[in-house]
């Protein structure tokens, strides 16, 4: 008999900070064996290759290319009939829920035996939750995600004041009056917090339902064997089309460095990493209508 193993769902807008609090749950989860099962929007494996070493490699999986919505079907099924049954057993299995996914229809995956529901976590940005729930276009989409919370994570508050942060979580609170609101930096959210979670006693399906979208997004990759030059990387992200939500990943230079880029709206970070590439990945994420087909042509020799 197989035991029973807590579902937790990380769900999120794109750049929220999810792939951070899941690394931190890794690194600081001591005694408790963690899986992960990570969903990235493209078809670039990006956040599963973010993910610390703290958890070994047959236990994170990652699945690229869908939105871990209503269609993820055989792949997430697969993926968790794995995992429950990995020896040593895992005491716990994440999903890291792509940025334009609904963490309750992910979360209807842990009332299917042996999984039972181990609670939703909902990843906020602060600088952005409020125009994010105004527009036209995502609104549907963000408020989703507010109403699967169980708890709300609130990032990014290091790049407001402290009035606005006062705001944003006032906001919040009345948007969500009966879900608690933690304040995290950097991912650093304690892990009781999220792990020693439950999931309420309300019936779900034991398939996610269909549900309309309320936006296209369109996500595009570029791959180059050949070394990029700095100043046109930066250059590059400077040009870049406002309307890009997300951008992630690596860039490798002739003297052999390489840098982690991450793009969220309108901020950009250059950093260099140690990880040892011979070549570039990058995946770019946006409403379709804003990835031009000419995206890379920039970073091309």
């Amino acid at each position: 008999m197989v035991d029973a193993v807590a579902l937790t769902v990380i769900g999120g807008y794109l750049g929220a900070g999810k792939t951070s609090v899941v690394n931190h749950l890794l690194a600081t989860a001591h005694g408790r064996r963690l899986a992960v099962i990570v969903n990235d929007f493209g078809d670039l494996a990006i956040d599963a290759a973010l993910l610390s070493d703290a958890a070994g490699a047959d236990d994170i999986v990652s699945l690229p290319n869908g939105c871990v919505c209503c269609t993820l079907g055989t792949g997430l099924l697969d993926a968790l009939t794995r995992l429950s049954r990995a020896r040593p057993p895992v005491d716990q299995v994440m999903v890291e829920a792509s940025g334009v996914a609904d963490p309750a229809a992910v979360a209807a995956w842990g009332h299917t035996p042996p999984f039972v529901p181990g609670g939703i976590v909902v990843v906020v940005a602060a600088d952005s939750i409020e125009r994010q729930a105004g527009d036209r276009l995502i609104g549907r989409e963000i408020h989703r995600q507010l109403t699967a919370a169980e708890l709300l994570l609130l990032t990014k508050t290091d790049h407001l004041t402290e009035d606005r942060t006062a705001e944003v979580t006032g906001w919040l609170a009345r948007t969500r009056p009966d879900v608690p609101i933690v304040t995290v930096a950097h991912g650093a959210v304690p892990p009781e917090l999220v792990l020693g979670r439950r999931g309420d006693a309300t019936d779900h399906p034991s398939a996610p339902p269909p549900h309309p979208r309320s936006a296209d997004y369109r996500s595009t990759s570029w791959i180059s064997s050949e070394p990029v030059d700095a100043d046109r990387v930066r250059s590059f992200l400077e040009g870049l089309d406002p309307a890009v939500i997300r951008l992630k990943g690596w860039v490798s230079h002739a003297d052999g460095s390489v840098d982690e880029i991450h793009v969220v709206g309108p901020t950009r970070q250059i950093r260099p990493t140690t990880r040892p590439l011979t070549g570039s990945q990058l995946v770019a994420i946006g409403l379709d209508d804003a990835i031009a087909d000419d995206l890379w042509r920039p970073l091309e020799p």
